[in-house]
């Protein structure tokens, strides 16, 4: 591996390592980001973009009252 594709390489790592979460406004929580994320990931998956409190807990591994 050459000089330049080893620096490449750490870069992106290094960008690995940032969560994006703490980009976000102060009043937005790190769990209120990651359920945002999970509608998003199941939106994308499905074909009509309907997206259900169930499916939202089931890919957060959390109990369907904790998400609403």
């Amino acid at each position: 591996m050459d000089e330049l594709t080893r620096k490449i390489f750490e870069t992106f790592q290094l960008f690995r390592k940032i969560h994006m979460y703490v980009l976000l406004p102060e009043n937005l929580s790190r769990n209120e980001y990651f359920t945002l994320m999970s509608i998003e990931h199941l939106r994308s998956q499905q074909q009509e973009g309907h997206v259900s409190i169930s499916m939202i807990a089931k890919i957060l591994h959390v109990s369907t009252p904790a998400v609403s």
